[in-house]
């Protein structure tokens, strides 16, 4: 090769290596699988996280972002009652009707830039506490954090956006 075109090659290489990671870093919205009957969700948007992960601080900051009020513990006083005579019955007092269950994916991939992980397949499990259906999974893969690299924020975020989005829009 002449010098002149390993100068180009030299030259053009960072370029291309810039445009492959912009152009690789495809932005797709996050799957919905609604099980509930109706289309939006009746009710507070008050949940507690019913699993934990080391995820838990910035899970619950992008949900209160998006308007949820998220209680600490499931329930914090106990309930007894006398069903007859003889037999007593005694049950937690659930702190909010909606459980957020939370199954990060496989560490695929980590953040240039930052200390965010990118995750494959972290879902969102959203129950009805008072009834115990699953109502919606709300799935995607994305970064813990935003990379400076990626065209959108940390997967947290855009799994408590869908979330929010199955309640009926305030006008």
């Amino acid at each position: 090769m002449s010098r002149n075109i390993k100068l180009r090659w030299f030259l053009l290489t960072p370029l291309l290596l810039a445009i492959l990671l912009a152009f690789g870093c495809a932005v797709t919205p996050p799957k919905i699988t609604k099980i509930m009957e109706n289309d939006y969700i009746s009710g507070p948007k008050k949940l507690v996280l019913i699993t934990g992960t080391r995820f838990d601080p910035g899970i619950r900051m992008a949900l209160v972002k998006n308007g949820f009020k998220v209680k600490k513990f499931s329930a914090i006083s106990s309930i007894e009652r006398a069903l007859n005579k003889n037999t007593k019955e005694r049950f937690n007092q659930a702190e909010a009707r909606f459980g957020l269950s939370v199954y990060p994916g496989r560490v695929k991939d980590w953040c240039v830039g930052n200390d965010g992980l990118v995750l494959e397949n972290t879902v969102f499990e959203l129950s009805d506490l008072s009834t115990n259906d699953v109502l919606a999974y709300v799935e995607k893969s994305g970064s813990t954090q935003p990379c400076p690299m990626a065209k959108e924020g940390s997967i947290w975020e855009i799994l408590a956006k869908a979330l929010a989005d199955l309640w009926p829009p305030i006008n």
